[in-house]
């Protein structure tokens, strides 16, 4: 009997083994199907994966080849641009001297037929060709400094400077002019300012180029204001006129290269680089130009220039 038990128990035990073997036979058939579902996913993302990198590539490619070409067309646009200004500016100076020979024996001229020949047509005539000279030396000169802007710059010489008499200055120039016209040219300046870093010479013609603009554009029995004020650690020169007013969206490009508003292209002569030229030369003062206008209502220009740093720190110690 024990025996026979023994052999049973043996049997049983042989039967679980297998069964358990059998289990372990299942669950391994299970993770090598997971795997091998995973191993297909992964192939197919891999495939997508190099789709997209083949894809990239090509389109890769394509932007070199047009970033290369655009590249190669700015270089030889700018290297044109170059040829040209040096052209203009060589043929300016070539063209000026003659130039200004003619307008200075004109002028000479002129005073001699006036001392006998007040009402003579010949002192008209030459007084036409003069005018007409003068207004030629004006675009030449502009020109040239648009060439000059365009490729090596103002050579500007600093130095501290009181922007009062250079203010003064200028409208002292201006006013038989504005009186011809009919036109009130006024002066505010304060009684004390501080010293700016500035080339006299440039800043100058930034205030003949701004106040000459007011005059021409404001009509007959107008007034013209220039303005300086200290704001902050900048002094700001202000040349309000009493003009037909600028639109908003000519403000936005009034002072780029050639532009010139539609109602002025034929009333008045000019290149449009006036003030192109004004906003480099402010700029190139560590300044900031701009325009404040309304149509019907006038317009106001305004410049600003640092005051210089030897001013800002003694006045931060009083």
């Amino acid at each position: 009997m024990k025996a026979e038990a023994k052999r049973r128990n043996q049997s049983v035990s042989k039967l679980m083994g297998m069964g358990q073997r059998t289990g372990d036979f299942e669950g391994l058939e299970t993770k090598r199907k997971q795997a091998a579902q995973l191993i297909e996913r992964l192939a197919k993302a891999n495939e997508g994966l190099q789709a997209e990198i083949a894809k990239y590539k090509k389109t890769s490619g394509k932007l070199q080849k047009r970033y290369e070409l655009e590249r190669d067309q700015r270089v030889k646009l700018e290297k044109e641009r170059g040829e040209r200004l040096q052209f203009i500016n060589t043929l300016g100076h070539e063209l000026k001297t003659p130039l200004t020979s003619i307008v200075a024996s004109g002028g000479l001229l002129l005073e001699e037929l006036k001392k006998g020949e007040a009402q003579s047509p010949r002192l008209r005539l030459l007084e036409n060709i003069i005018s007409a000279t003068g207004k030629l030396q004006s675009r030449l000169n502009e020109l040239l400094d648009m060439a000059k802007m365009e490729t090596v710059g103002f050579i500007l010489t600093f130095e501290l400077i009181d922007i009062r008499p250079l203010l003064r200055n200028v409208v002292s120039e201006f006013n038989p002019v504005a009186k011809e016209k009919g036109q009130s040219l006024t002066l505010d300046l304060p009684p004390s300012v501080p010293m700016v870093n500035g080339d006299g010479e440039h800043l100058d013609q930034v205030l003949l180029n701004l106040i000459s603009n007011a005059m021409k554009f404001s009509g007959e029995g107008t007034k013209i204001r220039v303005k300086l004020r200290q704001k902050g650690p900048d002094l700001v020169v202000s040349i309000k006129d009493n003009g037909p007013g600028i639109t908003e969206e000519e403000q936005m490009r009034i002072f780029t290269p050639y532009y010139r508003l539609e109602a002025d292209r034929q009333r008045f002569p000019g290149l449009g680089l006036g003030l192109t030229v004004s906003k480099h030369l402010v700029e190139q003062h560590g300044g900031k130009i701009w325009v404040e206008s309304e149509l019907g209502k006038g317009s106001t220009f305004l410049f600003s220039l640092p005051v210089a740093e030897q001013e800002a720190a003694r006045a931060a110690d009083l």
